[in-house]
């Protein structure tokens, strides 16, 4: 241990310690005496390494030229700057590699992945917590963006794919919710609503293909067909078939499918622009509901089929169905067992125009009387 004031200051504050008091004030001699004892002794070892520390160092330099104890010194001094640098160094280098560290965390984080109708959603999360999904068709253009905040607040906008441009926002970030058509001309229409109550957004067309000539797949017959891409990921593929021997209209058929792909729906009008065949397909469920409408001698006759999945038969019966004309309406509904198995039977139910006369008729009737829509 080096002699200097803080040396002595403790031998000093350890003495002091050793002192006993009297019950009537002062110190004891006993007390004193080994006080001034312990801090002599102490005083002496502290001068004794101090003495041996400068013969140790006086020995090391015994024989040593000036040249050589300056050697010395400057690898001392060299070496004491080489450990202080590589400390400084390695200092930097944690701050560096801290910085890049908290650069990371706090960097947007985002992934894509490509939907089942081709198109790609793109998800990105930033340090403030809120999370953007962008959807982009085939072509790279911006269909939709949706921003939700750590706080809960939305923002939907949708965009016309042709020129980039927003085309409405939905939005509760000023904490009303208003909603905001663009105009291309003029001063932004801005109204408020209610975002749980707001109607769906119209798509807008965004392509239609050239036509092209195809195979209708039930009957093999030739046609020319476009396909229609709207804004918000649906798809339209029109097909117009045309009677062999000329070339007038037999019918045109429509496809319509949602933005995964699945088709929701068919319509077929035939050539005299009235009669209709439509189905509609419900996603997540095993139904489908069928409309056809004709016209028969300027006789209006409706028909509905809604067909349901029978695990028990492992095949799609009707459930209902109803065929209303000019005269009357027959409803049809199918007979469950004791067990909940389809018989193969229905009940039905004809009524007829107010003022007719006829009261109402139940009676029972075979899948074979219920006109069906293929």
């Amino acid at each position: 241990m080096t002699i200097n004031s803080e040396s002595i200051a403790n031998i000093t504050r350890e003495a002091y310690s050793s002192l006993k008091s009297k019950a009537l004030g002062g110190v004891s001699k006993e007390s004193a005496q080994n006080a001034i004892s312990e801090a002599v002794n102490k005083a002496v070892r502290l001068g004794e390494e101090a003495v041996g520390k400068v013969q140790q160092e006086m020995q090391s330099l015994r024989n040593k030229t000036a040249r050589e104890i300056a050697d010395m010194t400057s690898q001392k001094d060299s070496f004491v700057n080489q450990v202080r640098k590589n400390a400084e160094q390695e200092i930097s280098r944690t701050k560096q590699e801290a910085a890049s560290a908290i650069k990371k965390a706090n960097a947007t984080k985002s992934s894509e992945r490509i939907l089942p109708n081709g198109h790609k959603s793109v998800r990105s999360v930033n340090k403030n917590g809120a999370v953007m999904v962008k959807e982009y068709n085939e072509a790279g253009q911006l269909l939709k963006s949706n921003v939700t905040t750590l706080d809960g607040s939305i923002r939907r906008t949708s965009y016309n794919p042709v020129t980039g441009k927003p085309i409405k926002t939905i939005t509760n970030t000023s904490g009303k919710d208003v909603m905001i058509e663009y105009k291309e001309y003029g001063q932004n229409k801005i109204t408020q609503v209610n975002n749980k109550k707001v109607k769906p957004q119209k798509p807008t067309l965004v392509s239609q293909s050239q036509p092209k000539y195809v195979k209708t797949d039930f009957s093999g017959e030739r046609g020319t067909q476009i396909e229609r891409i709207y804004s918000d990921g649906t798809k339209e593929q029109i097909t117009r078939i045309t009677r062999d021997n000329d070339s007038k209209l037999e019918r045109v058929m429509m496809e319509k499918y949602d933005k995964d792909g699945q088709r929701v729906a068919d319509k077929t009008i035939f050539d005299d622009a009235k009669s209709f065949r439509e189905h509609i397909y419900l996603k997540g469920e095993n139904k489908t509901i069928a409309k056809e409408t004709i016209y028969q001698n300027d006789n209006k006759i409706e028909l509905y089929n809604e067909k349901i999945y029978d695990e028990s038969s492992n095949r799609y019966v009707i459930s209902k169905a109803k065929k209303k004309d000019n005269n009357s309406t027959t409803t049809y509904k199918a007979i469950k067992d004791e067990f909940g198995f389809y018989t193969g039977k229905y009940t039905a139910k004809t009524t007829y125009p107010k003022g007719s006369g006829q009261p109402p008729r139940i009676f029972e009737v075979q899948p074979s009387d219920i006109p069906h829509i293929y």
